[in-house]
């Protein structure tokens, strides 16, 4: 679901999407996660021994659990089974087994458009978008510039007036010219804005969607796969390679063991409606595609039998330079032995090739993903699999980082989530405890000041 922000955002008012307060609650019923889906708990007896059995890491960690694996999750459908719960809280361990279970449907929301946040010059806010499942930002997002720039560079606005040296950021400590318009609402176009979501993936403007169709005209294509120019014409794309999202998945790769059509670099596939090439590839019952000859395209669609497996490299979506300038708060998912969560720098989540990426903001990781839960080093994907030694990262390139806090953040007032991580009454301090000066020990210290015997502080 995309939400078009600009650039033109009605400043009076009357835009329910983008309120005042810059908040937007943002749920999709089509969205399953990964909890949410009850198979048959695969251990017998009462919850309490199942959980006594299988509630621990090791269980899911290796391929050797108790009860011939029956404490894991087996999504086959003549062995469906899932984990106990745990019986103290009900809350099911799927979300940190490190197992995506194939049923669920990470459905999010994508935003785009969103160079420019402001509405008022008095209102501070930007926006403060929540969802308990995926966000996609596209594009760049809430820069700093004048209210006459248009995203052009040499109208982006810092807090000195000398730029950063971008290529290794040598004068970061030497300048001292402040830009008194950085960060002032009537002068700077950005706001304050804050992103909490199940996680955040970073695309540019030069993602490409395509369509499903994508996937089976590509068949036989490797790493070097595109879609016909006139598909890439259809759904605007440029600047990829002819490339689109589809193309990151278990595409049609036959080899010389089967018998397949002679035409595949333009396979022929049957069509739901056969008189009409333009409708949808049938797909069987069974879930597996139609050749035209009424076969169905599948022996196991994970190896290379007839399909490219996942960790091969992939013809991935060309990015281009994007700036985002918000506060990131999402969730990650957790690391086993030899497979990693991905760290830090892939907190921001990625899925195509990136040259170079700036981020302003503030990273802050809240809890375990429950939608976004592919691992993020993919040489184990099934139950059935252990992580080797070498990291499987073949869905995307990384971006040369420019990451580091936004200074501007010092300037305005926190945001209206940022605002709940402070309480008046309970600030965060770095001691243990923090006595008031009127306390009786503080100021029998003030009175031990020579200089000034009887005062009380």
């Amino acid at each position: 679901s995309d939400k078009n922000l600009g650039p033109n955002i009605d400043n009076t008012g009357t835009d329910h999407w983008f309120p005042d307060s810059g908040i937007i609650y943002a749920a999709r019923e089509d969205a399953v996660r990964e909890d949410n889906i009850l198979r048959p708990r695969g251990i017998s007896g009462s919850l309490e021994d199942a959980w006594s059995t299988c509630g621990h890491n090791a269980t899911f960690e290796t391929t050797s659990g108790p009860s011939n694996s029956k404490c894991r999750m087996e999504a086959d459908p003549n062995k469906l089974q899932d984990p106990p719960l745990n019986p103290n809280n009900l809350i099911s361990p799927k979300s940190v087994d490190y197992y995506p279970d194939p049923d669920r449907r990470p459905h999010g929301f994508r935003v785009r458009n969103g160079m420019r946040l402001d509405r008022t010059s008095a209102n501070p806010r930007g926006l403060s978008l929540v969802s308990d499942q995926p966000i996609y930002v596209q594009g760049d997002f809430n820069l700093h510039q004048t209210y006459t720039c248009n995203g052009n560079s040499s109208c982006q606005l810092e807090e000195f007036k000398t730029k950063l040296n971008s290529s290794d950021y040598s004068n970061f400590y030497t300048r001292n010219d402040l830009d008194v318009r950085f960060a002032r609402p009537g002068t700077d176009l950005w706001r304050t804005s804050e992103l909490l979501a199940d996680a955040v993936t970073i695309i540019s403007n030069n993602f490409c969607d395509g369509s499903i169709e994508d996937t089976f005209d590509t068949a036989g294509q490797g790493s070097g796969a595109q879609i016909t120019s006139d598909k890439n014409a259809e759904y605007a794309c440029s600047g990829n390679s002819r490339r689109t999202s589809y193309l990151d998945q278990n595409r049609p790769a036959p080899d010389n063991a089967i018998s397949a059509p002679p035409e595949w670099k333009n396979p022929q596939w049957k069509h739901e409606n056969p008189d009409d090439v333009t409708s949808p590839v049938l797909i069987s019952r069974n879930g597996h595609p139609v050749i035209a000859d009424g076969r169905e395209y599948s022996k196991d669609e994970y190896s290379k039998n007839e399909f490219y497996e996942f960790k091969d490299s992939k013809p991935l979506i060309r990015e281009k330079e994007q700036q985002v300038n918000a506060i990131i708060i999402s969730g990650l998912v957790p690391s086993r032995k030899n497979q990693s969560y991905g760290g830090l720098h892939n907190f921001p989540r990625f899925i195509s090739q990136w040259p170079t990426l700036h981020i302003a903001g503030s990273l802050l990781q809240l809890n375990f993903s429950n939608y976004a839960t592919a691992p993020f080093d993919q040489s184990a994907w099934e139950t059935d699999e252990n992580p080797g030694n070498s990291e499987q990262i073949k869905y995307y390139g990384a971006p040369n980082r420019r990451w580091g806090y936004d200074v501007g953040l010092q300037y305005v007032p926190a945001g209206p989530i940022a605002q709940r991580f402070v309480t008046v009454q309970h600030v965060r301090s770095e001691f243990y405890s923090e006595p008031a000066a009127n306390d009786p020990y503080m100021v029998n210290l003030c009175r031990q000041i020579a200089a000034n015997p009887d005062s009380d502080c």
